[in-house]
């Protein structure tokens, strides 16, 4: 293939390929729901199997609350406190 005819380098060829994935994960990350969306008609298009749907129960699986189903959810231990702000006394 003689890339030469077209004006095309390798190089270009390289860094065009580089800026068009820069491109779209620039946009998967700015529109979250329509890369979804959008990525949900590929797999539809190509007959692949959806991913599985994110339940929000907490026994549903491993989640936030970072219990599996298998035992209760982990305390907050006497060592563990929440960070709270305290303003700084003015300066005289």
């Amino acid at each position: 293939m003689d890339l030469s005819a077209t004006g095309m380098t390798a190089e270009s060829l390289a860094v065009g390929l580089i800026v068009l994935a820069f491109a779209l994960r620039a946009l998967f990350q700015l529109f979250p729901g329509f890369s979804r969306r959008g990525l949900t008609r590929l797999r539809a298009i190509f007959g692949l199997a959806p991913p599985p749907a994110a339940t929000t129960d907490c026994n549903s699986g491993c989640g936030s609350c970072k219990n599996c189903g298998s035992s209760a959810p982990t305390r907050r231990t006497a060592d563990e406190v929440p960070i709270s702000f305290q303003p700084k006394a003015p300066k005289r």
